[in-house]
């Protein structure tokens, strides 16, 4: 059905419904296509109702859900509803309009005003509410999400941050490809959000997640506006395509499972809380402070590859996924911490590594070097496990780490290199041949001989 010519009123003052249904299963579902402006319940005695149970109907102009009277849509399974153009949800003061997807498709290309002077609802319960353009809760405006999906688009803003408006999440998902703005949000079982795509970005000042519920970043940006937090009681899940999360002066406490970064990244400053199972990078994540002043502080275990920048860390470090690479700038690990290396090979690949960069202190922290895969090292198998990168300074790094290896290994913190403890045989031979050469370099010249100790 193609309405030409002029506008539709279903429901002007009087009960007025229109259905668009397929209740046969047709394989050519019914279709209505609107081209000029569209009235459910336009008097004030008007109530106006549409029902799409399997057909589609297209609005390629304004729709008005409770003009000045009552107002209704029903989306149903299989159903299609497409807005091109705005939608109105209680237009004047006097409107009700109730939207309701059940189990069909709303597509919302047009912006959304729910309760613009009236009173509006939008129900999604098991369908999908796919919004192109902004959605808008005025003062007595709804928008109810249990059991559906509600997909915000890449170029969409959804603002939920009146204090007069109500989002009311019970159950089902939130999936935001575009920009979202909902503070102090507060999410329980059955109740999930992903942040899905480049483009995807949500900064609550305050955010927390009770069990059952979920936070699945996708490429993504969770940022936590200044001395905001995030409190996950369930986990938070970056998936393999990437995910940032950023601080600003922030905290975020995950004391539940591993915290994953799944080679995303943590930015920012502020302070991670994390729980026995620590905070793993994957194979490439990152952690970067805002800068030397203004660090990331994480206490509890980190684990994993990639880079850190700019952190204190109180807890332990093991490099990994074994074998692993880290390269640490402007980092302090805590005195009473570990640091563990794992060496199942004589190759590059075969055995962890860090590089270091400028501002590296171990402090008094333990060292810790484990033969692993049944490998067993020769007495002429040397191991590069901590390298120096731009600035960087390995002995200003490890001088003051207490070391521990399998015995007759020995760390030397002036090259970062891990070897056997020399024979004494050797070593008296050595300094023999020392000796010798610092006899004659006095016969030929006045100069100083410096000897150096491994620690």
């Amino acid at each position: 059905m193609d309405a030409r010519g002029g506008d539709i009123t279903i429901g002007n003052t009087g009960v007025g419904t229109l259905y668009v249904t397929n209740p046969t299963g047709n394989p050519t579902p019914p279709s209505l296509t609107t081209n000029d402006y569209v009235y459910l319940g336009r008097a004030p005695a008007g109530d106006g109702t549409v029902i799409l149970s399997g057909g589609t109907w297209d609005a390629n102009d304004l729709v008005y859900v409770g003009d000045q009277g009552k107002g209704k849509v029903n989306v149903n399974a299989d159903a299609q509803w497409t807005t091109n153009e705005g939608v109105y949800l209680g237009r004047y003061a006097d409107g009700s309009g109730t939207v309701n997807v059940s189990g069909g498709t709303w597509d919302a290309k047009g912006d959304v005003l729910v309760g613009n002077e009236g009173t509006g609802e939008v129900n999604v319960t098991g369908g999908t509410m796919n919004l192109a353009g902004n959605l808008s809760l005025g003062s007595q405006g709804t928008l109810t999400l249990n059991g559906g999906t509600i997909h915000v688009d890449a170029a969409t803003h959804l603002d939920l941050s009146s204090s007069a408006s109500k989002f009311r999440f019970l159950t089902g998902n939130l999936n935001v490809a575009g920009q979202l703005t909902w503070n102090n949000a507060l999410l329980g079982s059955g109740q999930h959000v992903q942040l899905t795509g480049s483009s995807a970005l949500w900064q609550p000042s305050n955010a927390t997640f009770l069990a059952g519920s979920s936070l699945t970043i996708d490429s993504g940006t969770l940022g936590i506006s200044d001395n905001g937090y995030a409190i996950f009681a369930s986990a938070l899940q970056l998936t393999e395509n990437g995910g940032t999360v950023v601080l600003d002066h922030a905290q975020l406490n995950h004391t539940v499972e591993m915290l994953d970064l799944n080679n995303g990244e943590i930015r920012g400053s502020g302070q991670i809380f994390v729980g026995t199972e620590g905070l793993d990078l994957g194979a490439s994540g990152s952690l970067h402070g805002t800068s030397d002043t203004e660090r990331l502080t994480v206490y509890g275990d980190l684990s994993g590859s990639g880079s850190v920048t700019n952190v204190l860390l109180f807890g332990n470090l093991e490099v990994g996924n074994s074998p692993g690479l880290l390269n640490l700038e402007s980092t302090t690990v805590g005195d009473t911490s570990t640091i563990t290396m794992e060496i199942a090979g004589t190759e590059l690949p075969d055995y962890d590594r860090i590089v270091l960069g400028p501002n590296v202190d171990f402090g008094e922290a333990a060292v810790t070097a484990l033969f692993t895969d049944g490998f067993t090292p020769q007495s002429t198998d040397t191991f590069q496990l901590f390298w120096a990168g731009a600035g960087g300074d390995l002995y200003g790094a490890l001088s003051d780490a207490n070391f521990a290896a399998p015995d007759g290994w020995v760390l030397d913190p002036q090259t970062g290199l891990l070897q056997v403890i020399p024979e004494p045989s050797t070593l008296t031979l050595a300094a023999v041949a020392l000796l010798a050469l610092a006899f004659r370099s006095r016969r030929r010249k006045k100069g100083t001989f410096w000897f150096f100790c491994k620690k």
